[in-house]
């Protein structure tokens, strides 16, 4: 008989690069994650987003392939925290998130 696996549920801290309403970048890696893992992601304060882990490099972090597309409306909050943070000049505002150019045109 098969025992079922108890998800884990961990905070990790982590930044989000790469932001697409189908995926995101993650940088480190959290310790013990692996490709197809699944994890729920809070992207400023929005969440929890879940997806799946679809490649890890460790120089560059791990990809992450969203289950279901984010909406237009979580991306014009998500981009929107993340210029009020570079508009306090927020020390981790830099590293928040890398958005892709077609993210601007959501404003």
């Amino acid at each position: 008989m098969r025992s079922a696996v108890e998800p884990k549920n961990v905070g990790i801290a982590c930044s989000i690069h790469d932001l697409s309403d189908r995926g995101c970048r993650i940088d480190p890696i959290p310790e013990g994650i692996g490709c197809q893992d699944r994890v729920a992601l809070r992207l400023a304060g929005h969440g929890p987003i879940e997806g799946r882990v679809e490649w890890l490099q460790p120089d560059r972090g791990a990809g992450v392939h969203f289950n279901r597309p984010i909406s237009a409306e979580t991306f014009r909050k998500v981009l929107a925290r993340h210029r009020r943070l570079q508009a306090r000049d927020a020390p981790s505002a830099q590293d928040l998130m890398v958005l892709r150019g077609e993210l601007t045109s959501l404003m």
